[in-house]
């Protein structure tokens, strides 16, 4: 069918696409990136966050009262600027990495882009009908699969894990409070990390499924690609019309120049080139006009109307019009043979005037 749309997407089309903020992405290779930066974070920092937690607790225990007294609405916000500090030096790191590996994850992905359109209200987005569409699309079903699979394999993973841990519990309970807590940290981190193994294979599964989407839904049809040729290179039967415009009007410019030439020089049918030399502008002859078959004999019947030498030279005439374009100097290895050429010419002239 002519309007299927089976041909991949130009590079216009793509351009366009991410103008509008239609680009390849998929959320879940963001999600799992920023998890795992917080869970290997939280490897790398918990005991220094631990420390700084307990500080806290040490203080308000042993020194709190001394310092703040009762509790009223003096002493209430200083007790919340410490505690804001505090949880700023504890959590601040951690938070940091995990928004700069959200913003890297992003731009790996998508690169820089900031599409003012998409934050403009749209009528559509309040409309219940829009809605409803939107609820009930394939996007959703699908989405909706995918949320289920990740919970799936959460529950698995916990429940494997948490299983375990319930027959262990008797053991930690005799665990001094330090060592519980390690403990504790040491398991969570294990859960994480399983679980992080199985978000990452959901997270490439949705990343080639996304990709394909993506390219299905840039498919042009071979219509598309026609018009947006016509657009960007033009329609071909009006550049082939300005061609012709362009080529006629040169070919008048040149015919213009023939009167103003020294001598036409043929082979004596196919080839014809017009020759002119001025010796105070020009350091060598220079092609006016040339010309083969109808042209060339255009270019004699116009040399003769003005009386312009024709010599007869076929392979001089031949070499001319294939190295030498109009407005250009002849070659270097061409001197000698149109100088002659010339040098009769003038000789001719000169006698005519005697």
């Amino acid at each position: 069918m002519a309007g299927e749309k089976t041909e991949k997407a130009t590079p216009k089309k793509r351009r366009d696409a991410r103008k509008e903020g239609n680009v390849f992405k998929s959320v879940e290779i963001n999600n799992s990136i920023t998890i795992i930066a917080a869970v290997l974070g939280f490897t790398v920092l918990w005991k220094s966050m631990l420390e700084g937690i307990k500080e806290l607790f040490v203080f308000m225990i042993s020194k709190g009262y001394q310092t703040y007294g009762l509790v009223n609405d003096k002493t209430f916000s200083s007790l919340l600027i410490l505690c804001g500090k505090t949880i700023t030096k504890v959590c601040g790191p951690l938070v940091i990495l995990i928004m700069i590996s959200g913003i890297a994850a992003n731009y790996a992905q998508v690169g820089f882009l900031f599409v003012p359109k998409s934050i403009k209200p749209k009528a559509e987005r309040i409309s219940m009908l829009s809605g409803f569409k939107r609820i009930f699309s394939m996007k959703t079903l699908k989405d909706l699969i995918k949320s289920l699979l990740k919970i799936s394999a959460v529950c698995v993973i916990a429940y494997s894990i948490f299983k375990s841990l319930i027959e262990e519990t008797p053991s930690v309970m005799l665990l001094d409070l330090d060592n519980s807590i390690e403990y504790g940290v040491n398991k969570s981190l294990n859960i994480a990390f399983k679980i992080l193994l199985a978000m990452v294979t959901i997270s490439i599964i949705d990343y080639i499924f996304q990709f394909f989407e993506h390219e299905k839904k840039l498919k042009m049809s071979k219509q598309e690609i026609k018009d947006e040729y016509k657009t960007t290179e033009g329609n071909p039967e009006i550049k082939s019309r300005i061609k012709d415009t362009q080529r006629q009007f040169a070919m008048s410019r040149m015919m213009q120049q023939i009167p103003n030439a020294d001598v036409v020089i043929t082979n004596p049918t196919h080839y014809a080139v017009a020759i002119k030399y001025d010796r105070i502008k020009d350091n060598a002859p220079i092609v006016v006009a040339k010309g083969a078959d109808l042209i060339a004999q255009k270019i004699k019947e116009i040399a003769r109307e003005n009386k312009i030498e024709i010599v007869e030279s076929k392979e001089l005439a031949r070499s001319l019009f294939k190295t030498t374009e109009i407005g250009q100097e002849i070659p270097y290895e061409l001197f000698n043979a149109v100088a002659e050429i010339l040098a009769y010419i003038y000789t001719m002239k000169e006698k005519k005037k005697y």
